[in-house]
């Protein structure tokens, strides 16, 4: 069975050693669902490229991972997206190369567009092939890279062919064809594709700046910038639409190479905008540098971050605000490179000063503290140990310390890496555990109540935050956190605070692991909440 290896691909960097197994699916599967979908496109005629190639994308979502993740937050997309484009793509390419019906258009898009180009800048030694291929993927490249996505405005009547010479240029940029550039533009062809009224001709792709971004074809898009405004654009001071189309173009191409990780050519772009922000085309806004910012912080674009931050104009206190909120998207997400680097690049200097937050003066390390801990992020909370610092602060030391929290998220190591860092099991924490298996017990008398093996079923699994009501599912999971932390060796250590004494929470324990250990659904709600039973016995003897 022919298999969509990984060997060759410049997959994100969010992708790890697990997930990269995921992409080693048949093909087979991807070509039946295709094969399927452009059947549907077909009889309702949406079947210009962009329109399948995004709509494709939503159908793999939804039926591959069950989960349809586009319209989440840009730096917070998960890895069904990142696979998804990236099944896409190498899917898209591969069909491209076989032998394909008239119905299937977006296939003879592809290959139409490349043949065009190849027409009129041919490679020097005669060999098509390879030169093919690499342009089929370019185009590829752009179309699932672009951004933003309105994939409403796009109808069935805008692209019966490929002959418009707006698109034909930009399918140039893309591939890096200046030979065939130069023709498109003495053809008329326009880089930002304004209309003689000032209004702006919408296409498949926003412009050619943009594709040539998303590709990396750097030469290319410096001979486009260069030529963007002064030949199209004779009165751009005093025309608001023309220095609105020439914003919208510039940064629309900017936000797609940072999609696209392409480093240099988001330099390349922010530096053209650098030097015209006294013109009418204005300086950057602070939130579009914020929206990048954490466009590449959720893919691990370092390189990306660290060219972006110069161009940051700011007073020292604004700019340590914007990487603060960076570095604690970062925290909470997991990006432990990304956090490492503002917190040991000096960009955060007063990180335990007091500012307002929410009516109280809090250190932002408080923050970060709270965010990879709530988070779960094991990497993160050390990075921020290591760097920072124990912190002497009462949301460390004190009674309402956050080593609870990293017990009710069941992280074992990192509730020992707290208190290798002098982090205490104090009188609030031990209280609550031991409260929470007494109301457990209180509610389920274990053995053989109907309602605790139904209570116990997988299927009736909540997680046990605090903001859920008690019901039986919450209450017998408890049961379950207790038992394993109690195997573990992290309850009872303590003196138990209240009416609730050490000998009963020990009794309690006893029935509960019983009952755990008898159970039916034993191992489908361990592997949901806090892993296999061998699991404890390895805890323990580490700790």
């Amino acid at each position: 069975m022919k298999t969509i290896t990984t060997s060759t691909f410049n997959l994100r960097n969010t992708i790890t050693k697990e997930e990269m197994n995921l992409l080693e699916l048949p093909v087979e599967i991807f070509e039946k669902i295709i094969h399927q979908f452009i059947g549907s496109v077909g009889e309702r005629n949406a079947w210009d490229a962009r329109a399948v190639c995004h709509t494709f994308r939503d159908v793999i979502s939804w039926n591959l991972f069950n989960t349809v993740s586009l319209d989440k937050p840009p730096a917070r997309r998960s890895i069904q997206a990142v696979l998804t484009e990236f099944y896409l793509a190498k899917l898209l390419e591969y069909r491209a190369g076989q032998p394909y019906s008239p119905e299937e258009r977006i296939l003879v898009f592809l290959n139409r567009a490349a043949d065009d180009i190849i027409r009129i800048d041919p490679p020097g030694d005669g060999n098509v092939a390879p030169i093919k291929q690499q342009y089929i993927r370019d185009i590829l490249h752009a179309l699932v890279n672009q951004h933003p996505v309105a994939r409403f405005k796009w109808t069935s009547t805008q692209y019966e062919s490929v002959d418009d010479v707006n698109l034909h240029l930009a399918l140039a940029a893309a591939v890096g064809s200046m030979k065939a550039v130069e023709h498109f533009l003495e053809r008329g062809a326009k880089i930002a594709n304004l209309k003689p009224s000032g209004g702006v001709e919408v296409g498949l792709f926003d412009s050619p700046v943009q594709t040539a971004a998303i590709t990396g074809k750097h030469e290319l898009l410096r001979f486009l910038l260069q030529n963007v405004i002064p030949s199209e654009t004779t009165r751009l001071q005093e025309d608001r639409k023309s220095v609105n189309r020439i914003q919208d173009l510039l940064r629309y191409a900017t936000t797609s190479a940072v999609y696209a990780q392409q480093g240099e050519p988001a330099k390349i772009l922010l530096q053209f905008q650098q030097a015209h922000r006294h013109t009418s085309l204005g300086a950057i806004p602070i939130q579009l540098y914020k929206f990048w910012l954490l466009v590449a912080a959720g893919s691990g674009c370092l390189d990306i971050i660290k060219d972006i931050i110069p161009f940051l104009d700011l007073k020292e206190k604004a700019l340590q605000k914007l990487c603060l909120f960076v570095a604690k998207d970062a925290c909470g997400s997991g990006r432990e490179p990304v956090l490492r680097y503002f917190l040991e690049s000096n960009l955060l200097p007063n990180i335990r000063e007091q500012v307002p937050m929410e009516g109280h003066l809090v250190p932002p390390i408080h923050t970060l503290f709270q965010h990879a801990v709530e988070s779960n992020h094991y990497d993160t909370l050390k990075t921020c140990l290591d760097t920072i610092g124990v912190p002497n602060l009462p949301f460390f030391t004190g009674d309402t310390n956050f080593i609870y929290t990293a017990i009710r998220r069941r992280n074992i190591p990192m509730v020992k890496l707290l208190r290798e860092y002098g982090c205490p099991y104090c009188h609030h924490t031990t209280k609550r555990i031991n409260e929470r298996v007494k109301e457990a017990m209180a509610f389920n008398p274990i053995a053989t109540d109907h309602r605790s093996t139904k209570s116990f079923n997988g299927n009736d699994y909540y997680p046990p935050m605090a903001s859920l009501p008690p019901t039986p599912s919450r209450r017998s999971d408890d049961i379950l956190m207790a038992y394993f932390f109690v195997k573990a060796g992290l309850v009872g250590k303590e003196k138990p605070c209240g009416t609730w004494c050490k000998k009963d929470t020990s009794e309690a324990i006893a029935k509960a692991a019983r009952f755990v250990q008898d159970s039916k659904y034993w191992t489908a709600l361990a592997n949901r909440a806090i892993g296999c039973i061998q699991d404890c016995e390895h805890v323990q003897s580490n700790i």
